[in-house]
């Protein structure tokens, strides 16, 4: 299994981070013309890295080798001044690592990781642009890829992470820090289902999608738990129209002129629920089990029963029991 090592450099000293953030700024300062400052405008429009993202790594905050390398690019005009600027940079990661006895790996090793990250993400969002579709990119190889892919969603959006850990939580009911979203971008704290679900919403990513995201993660969670485990429940919003597509579905399929109390029998429940569901409402999973199968039996063909188990898996979700 391929293991990258995230292009977030949050693991460094703060003083590390707080002196690569300076060089950043510096750099913009004495950019422009007779060394007058550029603006983050002007970064964002020559590096094509948004303006969020350029001052959070100018506060050593969120720093990603793709975000340092846009920066010194964008704002030194001869290639040599900004491998010269490049090259202090990798010496300021050095000397983190050294001195911290991380020992791990050199700024270059770090930097050829970052690299082969940066790659996967554009690749994440060269897919999604072309798609117009948030689903799970293909040709992801692990588990770390696919974490990539989410880092990739939260680079796309242009949010904070505390804006998307605000996000999560009032959304998504997922509770979780700004601090806990870096330690899960940088490899630090394992993506659980729970979180899975909170980004996914956090980002507006359709309903549609989120299987080709949960089954990326279940087939290569190295802990190998499962699909149970790696189920989403769907969003309150997206499981109400799922019921409500559903009823309208399973009425349509039986006839709407059938005879209720027989159909209700055939299903081992009454009249009520029935129509509870053919309404849409909330009905425990169990009993649209036996709707379905009682569906067969008035000769439901065969595409539209498969259209109906397809509309009622996500109902398994239900608040009822």
């Amino acid at each position: 299994m391929a293991q990258h090592t995230l292009p977030q450099y949050d693991s460094l000293r703060p003083e590390t981070r707080k002196a690569i953030g300076t060089v950043l700024h510096n750099l913009r300062i004495n950019a422009g013309e007779a060394g007058k400052a550029l603006v983050l405008n002007e970064v964002a429009a020559r590096s094509g890295i948004c303006i969020g993202t350029l001052s959070q790594a100018e506060n050593g905050i969120r720093l990603t080798w793709r975000t340092i390398e846009g920066h010194v690019e964008a704002c030194t005009r001869t290639k040599a001044k900004m491998n010269a600027a490049l090259r202090a940079i990798k010496r300021l990661i050095e000397t983190d690592a050294a001195e911290t006895g991380s020992g791990a790996t050199t700024a270059e090793e770090q930097v050829g990781s970052a690299i082969t990250n940066d790659a996967i993400k554009k690749e994440a969002r060269a897919y999604w642009n072309r798609r117009s579709e948030l689903r799970m990119p293909p040709g992801m190889k692990s588990f770390e890829d696919g974490v990539l892919c989410l880092s990739a969603l939260s680079d796309r959006s242009c949010v904070s992470l505390r804006s998307l850990a605000d996000t999560m939580t009032t959304k998504a009911g997922c509770k979780i820090s700004h601090s806990t979203l870096a330690q899960i971008f940088n490899g630090k704290a394992r993506l659980n289902p729970t979180r899975l679900r909170g980004l996914l919403i956090a980002h507006q990513v359709p309903y549609k999608s989120w299987a080709s995201w949960s089954n990326f993660f279940r087939n290569h969670d190295p802990d190998q738990r499962g699909e149970t485990y790696w189920a989403l429940p769907p969003d309150p919003e997206t499981l109400t129209a799922q019921r409500k597509q559903f009823g309208e579905t399973l009425m349509k399929a039986v006839g709407e002129d059938v005879i209720i109390k027989r159909y209700a029998t055939l299903a081992g429940t009454d009249s009520a629920t029935i129509n509870q569901i053919f309404d849409g409402e909330d009905v425990a999973y169990g009993v649209i089990s036996r709707a379905l199968a009682a569906a067969r039996q008035y000769g439901v063909s065969p595409d539209t029963m498969r259209k109906l188990i397809k509309l009622a898996a996500p109902l398994k979700f239900t608040a009822t029991t």
